[in-house]
C-alpha cells in the first residue's frame, strides 16, 4: 500500500488528491515537505539513479518527480536568483560535499586493502614450484623423523638423528614461507594503486581505470562535482557582488568622512584665523591705547614744564622788583635829609 501511494505521489505530486477547486489553481505542491528539494534544483545526491546506496551512502527516500521539476522550472520558484533557489541551495551544496567526501574516504582505505592483500596469483611460477617444493622436502623429512623416532623408542637409539630431522624440516618449512612473503612484499611494493580524482574508484592499471569509467558510480559522481562548481560559482559571484556594494557605501562613508573632516577643518582654520584677526585687533587697539597714553603723558608734561617756567619767571620778577625798591629807598632818604 506505502509502496503504492510512493509511486503515485512521484508521478502524480502529492497533491494529487485536491478538489477540483484546487486543481484549477496553480500547483506549488513542490513546496511539500514530501518532495526531495536537490531534485527539483538539478540533482539529488543520494537519488538511487545518482549515488544512493553506492560507496555506503544513504537512499533519498523523498519524492523525486519529473512532472513536479517541470512544473516548479515553470514557475517563478523555479527561476534563476528566485527566494526558493536561495533558501534551499546551501543545503544541497552541503549535501553534495558530503558524499563527495564519502567518496574519497572509501578511496583510501580501498587502497589500504589492496597493499594488504596477498596477491598469490601473481607470484612467478619458478617461485611458486620452488616453494612447492621445499614444503614436500619439509613433509618428507619430517615423516622420516617421526618414523625413526617410533623405531627408537621401541627398539632404542636413534633419538638424536630423528630430533635432528625434525629441526631441519623445520628450518626447510621457514625457509619457503619466507621466500613466498619476500616475493609478496616484492608484488605490494610494485602495486602503486591510484584512486580516481572523480569518484573515488582504486585501479592499479590503465585498463582498470578506462574499465571504471562507464560505471554508475564514476557518471554520478561526474554529475555531483559539476553541480558543485555551479553552486560555487552562484555563491562566489553573490559576495562578489555584495563585496562590491559594502566595497561602494565604505567608499561613500568614507567620501562622508573626508567631507566632515574638511568641514571641521575649514571651520577650525577659520576659528583660528579669527582668533588671530581678534588678537591682531586687541594688539593694535593696545598699541594705540599706549601711544594716546605717552602722548598725553607728553603733552601733561610740556604744560607742567611751561608752569614751571612762567612760576619762576614770576619769582624773577618779584625779585627785580624787590632789589629796585631797595635801591630807590636810599636816594628818597637822602633827598629828604
Amino acid at each position: 500500500m506505502n509502496q503504492a501511494k510512493a509511486m503515485l505521489d512521484a508521478l502524480m505530486g502529492p497533491q494529487r488528491d485536491a478538489g477540483r477547486k484546487a486543481k484549477k489553481e496553480p500547483s506549488d505542491d513542490w513546496k511539500d515537505d514530501s518532495v526531495c528539494k536537490n531534485y527539483l534544483l538539478g540533482i539529488c545526491p543520494f537519488d538511487r539513479d545518482v549515488l544512493g546506496g553506492k560507496r555506503g551512502l544513504r537512499i533519498c527516500a523523498k519524492i523525486h518527480s519529473e512532472l513536479i521539476r517541470e512544473r516548479f522550472g515553470a514557475h517563478a520558484d523555479g527561476a534563476k536568483g528566485s527566494e526558493f533557489r536561495k533558501e534551499h541551495e546551501p543545503a544541497l551544496l552541503r549535501d553534495c560535499e558530503e558524499a563527495l567526501s564519502t567518496c574519497d574516504k572509501y578511496s583510501e582505505k580501498e587502497i589500504q586493502k589492496i597493499r594488504s592483500t596477498s596477491r598469490l596469483s601473481q607470484i612467478p611460477e619458478k617461485v611458486k614450484e620452488k616453494v612447492a617444493e621445499r614444503r614436500r622436502e619439509a613433509a618428507d623429512l619430517e615423516r622420516r623423523a617421526d618414523l625413526l623416532e617410533k623405531e627408537a623408542n621401541t627398539t632404542g637409539g636413534y633419538h638424536n638423528l630423528a630430533y635432528t630431522w625434525f629441526k631441519t624440516a623445520q628450518q626447510i618449512r621457514e625457509d619457503a614461507d619466507d621466500l613466498e612473503k619476500a616475493e609478496e612484499k616484492k608484488l605490494t611494493e610494485s602495486l602503486k594503486p591510484e584512486a580516481c580524482d572523480v569518484c573515488g574508484t582504486v585501479y592499479c592499471n590503465d585498463s582498470e581505470y578506462s574499465a571504471h569509467l562507464n560505471w554508475n558510480v564514476h557518471i554520478g559522481c561526474e554529475e555531483v562535482r559539476a553541480k558543485v562548481a555551479e553552486l560555487q560559482k552562484h555563491d562566489s559571484k553573490g559576495k562578489k557582488h555584495g563585496s562590491r556594494e559594502s566595497a561602494s557605501r565604505s567608499r561613500s562613508r568614507q567620501r562622508s568622512t573626508t567631507s566632515t573632516r574638511k568641514s571641521k577643518s575649514g571651520d577650525r582654520e577659520r576659528s583660528r584665523a579669527g582668533k588671530v584677526d581678534r588678537e591682531k585687533s586687541r594688539t593694535g587697539k593696545a598699541a594705540r591705547a599706549s601711544k594716546s597714553r605717552e602722548v598725553g603723558r607728553g603733552r601733561k608734561n610740556n604744560r607742567r614744564d611751561s608752569r614751571s617756567r612762567e612760576a619762576l619767571g614770576s619769582r624773577h620778577a618779584r625779585k627785580d622788583d624787590e632789589d629796585g625798591g631797595r635801591r630807590a629807598r636810599p636816594d628818597r632818604d637822602k633827598g629828604r635829609r
